[in-house]
């Protein structure tokens, strides 16, 4: 195993203090300390644009058992490219530092090439060049082998990029596209979740600072009352990390689901630029089984208020929870996350039996855009991916009925 920093990570920093959220955004990938991906050469066009995807298949859907092979498929699709590429890689984290998760195994060596990390760096999967299948229209899919860590080791990241070009021979009018996708292991899943949201995005902090407020959900999957960590950090356009609220801890009764409102103050000397917001969650103030975000801008511009010289934040963070508003045993729907999205965002639901289950989205003129689950399901938690490249930047409304229960909610996709 290797401390590693991960394909499309978020965190593109030495220390590795804190973790990847769980739904990474557009950003870096590839093998420390460059953190490259297809992106940094083929920039044209933004990250996750011109209607395409990329899709990781094959990790089971009922978690990892430990030192089993699993058989994965990577698939690219850009409609008009004929040449294609991508990036892949595993990992988990450990404490304070971020290590290579299990091992990758090339099956196609025509089309594949295994990249051994240097130093720290982790092990990745790409194409090799003549698997860059020029002239090909595509969808185009890759394989290789992943086997699961001999040990446990919690939740599995895979953070993973494709490429559609044009195959003009150069760099220029090409598309690159960005996901990730987790796995836990078989015996046992994360035992809590967390999702925060912008209240009034997009959120726009002038030079002399500010503050925004945004909603947390914190969810106790377990039965019985348990001890959370919760901690909040801030990366600013320069990429420095400034840690915001906690690590503070809390006890929920076994299946809580609260939501709350709080407000950040943004302090004036964060660096201007694209910013991120995020929470992360454990079992204690180093491990961190889930995480969420949003982002918000710093402007370089002052607009006259008052010069905001801290990080307060304010609200009741969990401390009067003393009843479970919902158990395992209970029809569960949980926020999506991330809200707001770009493009893809995650729905869980949980059903105390098995059922029929129809998760359906809506534009907000009330046309169907996608029915993401139409058939029965086990018993347990269900985690749906909403895939939004193909549609416009706006709210959209999601429905999900299973016999006389049902559950609506908002979401908002932001290009």
């Amino acid at each position: 195993m290797r401390t590693t920093m991960v394909l499309i990570g978020l965190l593109v920093i030495a220390s590795l203090a804190f973790g990847y959220p769980s739904n990474v955004p557009a950003g870096y990938a590839g093998n420390p300390p460059s953190n490259n991906t297809c992106h940094n050469c083929h920039a044209t066009y933004a990250l996750n644009s011109g209607g395409g995807s990329v899709v990781l298949t094959g990790l089971p859907a009922g978690g990892y058992v430990s030192s089993t092979v699993y058989h994965l498929t990577l698939t690219a699709t850009k409609t008009g490219s004929t040449r294609w590429g991508f990036q892949a890689t595993p990992i988990y984290q450990s404490g304070a530092s971020w290590l290579q998760a299990g091992t990758l195994t090339l099956t196609d060596p025509t089309h594949t090439s295994l990249v051994t990390g240097s130093g720290t760096a982790p092990d990745y999967v790409e194409q090799t060049s003549s698997g860059t299948y020029p002239s090909t229209p595509g969808p185009t899919s890759w394989i290789f082998d992943w086997t699961a860590p001999a040990t446990t080791t919690g939740t599995v990241s895979f953070y993973f990029v494709g490429m559609g070009a044009n195959n003009n021979g150069g760099t220029s009018g090409d598309y690159v596209y960005s996901s990730s996708a987790m796995v836990s292991p078989a015996s046992s899943g994360p035992t809590w979740d967390v999702s925060i949201a912008a209240v009034s995005p997009p959120i726009v902090i002038p030079a002399n600072g500010g503050s925004f407020q945004y909603t947390i959900n914190v969810y106790n999957l377990g039965t019985a009352p348990a001890t959370f960590f919760l901690w909040n950090k801030v990366k600013d356009g320069a990429g420095n990390w400034t840690n915001v609220l906690g690590p503070l801890s809390r006890t929920l009764p076994g299946g809580a689901n609260p939501t709350r409102t709080m407000t950040q103050n943004i302090a004036a000397t964060v660096s201007p630029g694209t910013c991120y917001y995020v929470s992360y969650i454990g079992p204690n103030s180093t491990t961190i089984v889930d995480s969420s975000f949003f982002t918000f801008t710093k402007s370089a511009v002052a607009d006259g208020g008052l010069f905001v010289n801290d990080f307060k934040s304010y609200g009741d963070l969990f401390e009067n929870v003393t009843v479970s508003t919902a158990t395992p045993q209970d029809f569960v729907v949980m926020n999506n996350y991330p809200n707001p999205f770009n493009p893809a965002t995650t729905l869980s639901f949980v059903l105390p039996e098995a059922a029929k289950v129809n998760l359906t989205v809506y534009d907000v003129s009330g046309h169907q855009v996608a029915n993401l689950v139409n058939g029965w399901r086990e018993a347990g938690r269900h985690d749906v991916t909403f895939d939004g490249s193909n549609l416009a930047s706006g709210v959209y409304l999601y429905r999900l009925t299973s016999g006389a229960m049902n559950a609506s909610g908002k979401m908002m996709l932001l290009k």
